[in-house]
Parts: structure tokens; C-alpha cells; sequence
């Protein structure tokens, strides 16, 4: 009886320790895809801080025709598209 409950010890104890050691594995796989997450996520916030700098925007919308105004004007609220559609 006691070589019974010995044996079944055992095998229990093994099989606790080849849980332990697979959770372990998930465990690692995990925190590479975290190490993996967070190195890309802060590459693509340093390329956002850089694409959206002003000396970028105002490169890419000279690149697309647009041009800085030569006469600035200014309206009152009266004056404006609802006022005109009126």
C-alpha cells in the first residue's frame, strides 16, 4: 500500500513539474512579444513625433502646391457663409 501512494506521489509531483515548466515556456514566448510590442510601438511614436513636425507638414504641402497667402482676410461673424446663404 505504501509503494502505491509512493508511486502515485511521484508521477503527481512529475506532473505538477512538467506543468510548471510549459507555463513557464507560454511565460517567456509572452514577455518576448511584450519586449517585441513595445520596441515597435515606440518606433512608430518617434516616426509620428518626426512626420508630424512643422518643418515636415510645410515641406509636404509645398510639395503639394500649396503656397503661404500673400493678403490675409478677415471677416465678423455677420459676414460668412450662413449669412450669405440667407
Amino acid at each position: 500500500m505504501l509503494i502505491i501512494i509512493s508511486a502515485l506521489f511521484v508521477v503527481i509531483t512529475v506532473l505538477f513539474a512538467l506543468e510548471a515548466s510549459s507555463v513557464g515556456a507560454k511565460m517567456i514566448i509572452l514577455e518576448n512579444k511584450e519586449d517585441l510590442l513595445l520596441q515597435e510601438n515606440k518606433e512608430l511614436l518617434d516616426k509620428m513625433v518626426s512626420e508630424t513636425s512643422l518643418s515636415i507638414i510645410s515641406e509636404k504641402s509645398q510639395e503639394m502646391g500649396f503656397i503661404k497667402p500673400t493678403e490675409i482676410v478677415y471677416t465678423s461673424k455677420d459676414i460668412g457663409v450662413v449669412a450669405n446663404l440667407r
